[in-house]
């Protein structure tokens, strides 16, 4: 389980490193190659399977 933990909040280190690379503009930039879709709107999206887990595992 500490493993699972551990590698999930790796993951989420690389969202962080992710964002702090993109400007706030490309940050909310719509690319039509994955059908207008932002990095933020992507990176909101795993959030929100995070918290829907959180959620059901409480």
């Amino acid at each position: 389980m500490i493993s699972l933990i551990r590698d999930n909040c790796d993951f989420l280190q690389q969202g962080i490193d992710l964002l702090e690379r993109h400007s706030p503009e490309t940050y909310v930039k719509g690319d039509p190659a994955t059908f207008g879709s932002s990095v933020g709107a992507h990176m909101r999206h795993v959030l929100d399977h995070y918290a829907s887990f959180i959620v059901g595992a409480g």
